[in-house]
């Protein structure tokens, strides 16, 4: 707060307008810190005679990531490529700095390693809760690691044991994504899940009143519905399907598998509704794909 906010005109190659990929989505907000005035003093603690070009900026180069240890800039980046080196130069920096997080960016050629824990579950500090990574240090023989960002020792579960190399380093880190990359996909284990993970399901409401059929419009949706069908059943054999119809009432339709046809019942009363069968209103796709086609 006090400190002046000028607006001088950015230098010339500082814009972004044709940034690709997930960069460019960002540059908008880099290009906002690239135009604050550090003129000197005009920070808290600025002392007269401060350089401001001494200052760490964010630069007009696309960042060049280190995919061996450091996490790929695409799915996460700081506003500022460079920080304050020590509590004086923080007080006189006066720039915010923000983190840029897309853990769910497109892919592109590069895929994400997996790292599988196995019944040991996923590695990490006991105190800061810091997810076990590249920088963490073993110690006592691979019986232990220190936590990078508290510091604090922790033991190395039974399972996850592996002995170090005349170097200190564990000698199966090649073999271990979570140690040999800076990018990658946690399977998470049974104690992260409130619940078992729920099928994928799909109902379909549609309209089948007499506008509706004379336009074709229930015509075409049915055709596309029935021509998805086969898609949907091959992303999960646990898929889920139920139909509901409707025009000055209400239609619910039972689909299991062990009747020969779909069995209609019809709620007329619109300002209550309910539904007749809760427990039948989902099916499993392909057990039941006989009666729904």
């Amino acid at each position: 707060p006090g400190a002046p906010m000028g607006a001088p005109a950015p230098a010339q190659g500082m814009g972004y307008p044709q940034a690709p990929g997930p960069y460019g989505q960002s540059m908008s907000f880099v290009e906002d810190f690239a135009s604050l005035n550090l003129a000197p003093g005009g920070g808290p603690g600025g002392e007269p005679g401060m350089d401001p070009a001494t200052f760490p900026r964010p630069g007009d180069d696309q960042p060049r990531p280190n995919m061996e240890l450091s996490c790929d800039p695409k799915y996460m980046r700081l506003t500022c490529g460079v920080l304050p080196a020590n509590p004086s130069l923080k007080t006189r920096f006066s720039m915010p700095i923000g983190c840029i997080v897309q853990p769910l960016c497109p892919g592109d050629e590069h895929v994400v390693k997996t790292a599988h824990f196995g019944s040991s579950g996923i590695v990490r500090c006991r105190r800061c809760r810091t997810y076990i990574n590249p920088f963490v240090q073993f110690t006592d023989g691979g019986r232990r690691f220190r936590c990078n960002v508290c510091a604090l020792p922790n033991e190395v579960p039974v399972d996850y044991f592996c002995t170090l190399d005349a170097n200190g380093v564990r000698r199966d880190i090649a073999e271990r994504p979570e140690l040999n990359s800076g990018t990658v996909e946690f399977l998470a284990s049974q104690e992260y899940m409130v619940r078992p993970p729920m099928p994928p399901a799909y109902f379909f409401v549609l309209d089948v009143s007499h506008t509706s059929v004379n336009s074709g419009f229930l015509k075409k949706t049915v055709e596309t519905i029935r021509a998805s069908l086969d898609a949907l059943e091959k992303k999960s054999e646990r898929t889920q399907i139920g139909f509901l119809t409707y025009d000055s009432t209400l239609h619910f339709y039972s689909l299991k598998a062990n009747q020969s046809q779909p069995q209609m019942m019809v709620v007329a009363e619109l300002d209550d509704p309910f539904c007749p069968m809760p427990d039948d209103l989902l099916v499993n796709l392909a057990e039941s794909r006989t009666v729904i086609d």
